[in-house]
């Protein structure tokens, strides 16, 4: 059975109903367009050229490849979609509307990528210029760079995190131990409630009373418990924020577009190009200036990494994943 009449017949496709056409099967014609457009595959095409939408797929594009190869057109020249890493991310500081991203060739025949406004203010006549994505990308690597820990610092953050975390682990041992003779002696008086019962030496009153206190003692030594668990690695966080914050640079010089953008939006919000100038914020606990032992206590570094890794976990951060490459 041919795929026309597979879709006609079997799949029932019909054509948009109007208030006096439509409603028809599909012609051949039809199913070839849809099979042949790459919009399904999540491709644009304009009259110069193809580049990744926004919406989401059908299929994927090697599934689209082969969706052509059947239907002849694997060698048909298309153009290539090209994924400029940075489009989406930054906006122009002069109109505030979307940088856009090209390809140009020069008299000499050499290709570059330039970022530019993508001027749609249709109110308002931009005029700032474009800038090459080696330059723009350098820019983005000395602001991971004015972020990044000192060695020294970075030694000492570790070896700080290190130390408070024995020492929290040393307390959480202590109360994990004192919590267990706490449930142990809950379960012995609950034991004994219910044989004082079972011999009508009690009566059901003030069995049923003293058993709901035991049970609720039950259930907040179980709490604390699960607390205890819960903060044994409190500190984990915290050591991960250093370590990334220290090869940051290297991961993103050699990462591929997918991390350099992840990296990014991990460590930076408000993004903007101005006379060819990068703009950008550092979200927090990430820090832009001269750190010192002084300035980067324990206390603050926890707090800010704390409330970094909640929010991400929760949705409401940068990100929801992590932002640690796999070794």
């Amino acid at each position: 059975m041919s795929i026309w009449r597979l879709a006609r017949d079997h799949w029932q496709l019909r054509t948009r109903q109007r208030k006096r056409s439509g409603g028809n099967p599909v012609s051949r014609n039809t199913v070839y367009r849809l099979l042949s457009n790459p919009f399904y595959a999540g491709i644009i095409e304009t009259s110069t050229r193809s580049y990744p939408g926004k919406h989401q797929p059908m299929v994927t594009v090697e599934e689209f490849e082969r969706v052509q190869a059947i239907l002849g057109r694997l060698n048909a020249p298309r153009r290539k979609v090209y994924s400029f890493p940075y489009t989406g991310l930054l906006r122009c500081g002069e109109c505030g509307f979307a940088v856009t991203a090209e390809h140009k060739v020069n008299r000499h025949g050499s290709r570059y990528t330039y970022y530019h406004c993508s001027k749609q203010r249709r109110d308002y006549r931009c005029r700032q210029g474009c800038v090459s994505a080696a330059d723009l990308e350098g820019q983005f690597v000395a602001f991971l760079e004015s972020i990044t820990l000192p060695e020294s610092v970075h030694r000492w953050a570790l070896a700080r995190l290190a130390r408070m975390t024995e020492t929290r682990e040393e307390n959480v041992r202590a109360q994990r131990a004192s919590w267990e003779q706490a449930a142990a002696k809950v379960a012995r008086e609950l034991d004994n409630l219910t044989r004082l019962r079972l011999r009508d030496q009690i009566g059901d009153e003030e069995y049923q009373r003293h058993r709901q206190a035991l049970e609720q003692e039950q259930c907040k030594i179980e709490q604390s418990q699960r607390t205890a668990r819960e903060v044994g690695s409190a500190f984990e966080p915290a050591r991960l924020f250093v370590s990334f914050n220290r090869r940051a640079v290297e991961w993103f010089r050699a990462g591929e577009v997918p991390l350099k953008r992840l990296i990014l939006t991990t460590v930076g919000s408000n993004l903007s190009l101005m006379d060819r100038k990068l703009s950008v914020e550092a979200r927090k606990p990430f820090r832009q200036g001269p750190r010192t032992d002084q300035t980067l206590t324990s206390r603050g570094l926890f707090n800010d990494v704390r409330t970094f890794f909640r929010a991400a976990h929760s949705g409401s951060g940068p990100t929801g994943g992590s932002i640690m490459p796999h070794s």
